[in-house]
């Protein structure tokens, strides 16, 4: 019984660990002082998106948000949450879901409007 239990602990060793998906402190640090004057004064998605270009990033759907990219080599960097604006906040804060993002049932419970949910009844 302990021979199995060695085993079983020595193999549990071996396996690679999982890592979070969070992008490393110090990029973070970084694209927050870059971007956060931007996030700020943005009106809307259009409005947000055109800024975030001007600097070489783009947000685009990550699952149930949003997470930011670099254009240059559509390198994820972040979720846009590391950066202090999550998806919910934004969509709250200019009144509709960002354009074509897929989990429409955020939209009823943040917005608590119907937009549809895009499942085929």
């Amino acid at each position: 019984m302990v021979r199995r239990a060695l085993d079983a602990e020595l193999a549990r060793l071996g396996r690679p660990a999982k890592t979070a998906n969070r992008a490393d402190e110090q990029l973070l640090a970084s694209l927050r002082r870059l971007l956060a004057g931007d996030l700020a004064a943005a009106t809307g998605w259009e409005d947000l998106g055109e800024r975030l270009a001007g600097k070489g990033y783009a947000l685009r759907e990550a699952g149930g948000g949003l997470a930011l990219f670099a254009l240059s080599d559509e390198r994820r960097m972040c979720k846009a949450s590391e950066l202090g604006c999550s998806y919910g906040s934004l969509m709250k804060r200019f009144g509709t879901p960002f354009p074509g993002h897929r989990h429409q049932y955020l939209v009823q419970r943040l917005l608590g409007r119907d937009e549809g949910c895009g499942v085929l009844e």
